[in-house]
């Protein structure tokens, strides 16, 4: 197997590895004195400042595809699965292929995302 990564991905890897090295470690002083200083349920200002800052740079929101977090559905499954004493990797696949047909029985890329959002929060109140 090539785990090697392609070259967008070094692309992005290189760049979110320089933003961090030049623009986050520096600020690590301040993040912890906005945090201990200000109101605890308030943005820190160097954070905002910072997420301008990755958004200007093209960093902001790299995130997988929503499609990709059907994934992350399996797993409560597998759980629920465990604690009502089936097989978790009945419980892995069948959380996953249910999830993944109701899905892709909506209609438009919209509803879809939509869907996958309210499935993975509702998922993970398992």
């Amino acid at each position: 197997m090539d785990f090697s990564l392609t070259e967008r991905e070094a692309f992005f890897r290189d760049r979110v590895r320089d933003f961090v090295e030049s623009r986050i470690r520096p600020h690590i002083k301040d993040y912890y004195a906005g945090r201990d200083a200000g109101d605890r349920w308030q943005p820190i200002a160097v954070i905002e400042e910072l997420k301008g800052e990755a958004r200007a740079a093209g960093l902001w929101n790299l995130f997988m595809p929503p499609g990709h977090a059907l994934a992350h559905v399996g797993f409560p499954g597998a759980t629920g699965a465990a604690l009502i004493g089936l097989s978790p990797i009945a419980g892995l696949g069948l959380f996953t292929v249910i999830a993944g047909i109701g899905i892709g029985l909506l209609g438009s890329k919209a509803q879809r995302d939509v869907a996958i959002g309210i499935v993975l929060t509702l998922s993970l109140g398992l």
